[in-house]
């Protein structure tokens, strides 16, 4: 009979400290403290992503180790929102609150939030190999890393309070990256004599 009990309560020991973790997907969020508000622009620009756009968020037990967050297997992704009146929701995702595959509560990680245009891919990975080809013209980008504590169960979701605002750009031509390149060799070349 204590075998019994003793594996009930280390079954339900087990099952409950790996129960999935929870974290608030959003950048606009106003009843966070202090309040989240970082809109996602277009390098150079500065317009703010509409619906032809989508975020991902990356999730790692460290800053070099961030992979796609998913829940029930698939990565996790939300459209940027878009008001054709006003404008008023460009920029920000619906905030979501997805629950984190292999991440119980409690647990210490870093996330980052990357945006893509949705034309490039409906997954971070395909968006990135379209990102990384010059040729595409693709945008991408990433926010800052944070390090946070995932909420879920009896504690409230994680808030991404450290978010700042971000934008994404075009991968540079090969062209505009040898150019730099040269001109970093000469300047240390000229340095020397």
């Amino acid at each position: 009979m204590k075998k019994v009990i003793l594996s009930i309560a280390l079954t339900t020991a087990v099952v409950g400290a790996l129960g999935q973790g929870q974290i608030t997907f959003g950048n606009r969020v106003t009843t966070a403290t202090p309040a989240i508000d970082a809109p996602v622009t277009v390098f150079g620009t500065g317009e703010k992503l509409g619906s032809t756009y989508v975020c991902g968020i990356l999730i790692g037990t460290s800053a070099d180790n961030l992979q796609p967050a998913k829940t029930g297997g698939a990565e996790i992704t939300s459209p940027f929102r878009t008001s054709a009146t006003t404008g008023l929701g460009l920029g920000y995702l619906a905030s979501t609150t997805p629950s984190l595959d292999g991440y119980a509560v409690n647990a210490k990680v870093y996330v980052q939030l990357v945006a893509w245009q949705s034309a490039s891919g409906a997954s971070y990975s395909a968006a990135l190999a379209k990102w990384v080809d010059p040729s595409s013209q693709s945008l991408m980008g990433w926010s800052n890393v944070m390090s946070v504590t995932v909420g879920g169960d009896t504690v409230p979701p994680t808030q991404l309070v450290e978010l700042k605002p971000w934008s994404i750009v075009a991968v540079p031509e090969p062209t505009v990256l040898a150019l730099g390149a040269l001109g970093g060799v000469a300047f240390l070349l000229r340095r020397r004599s």
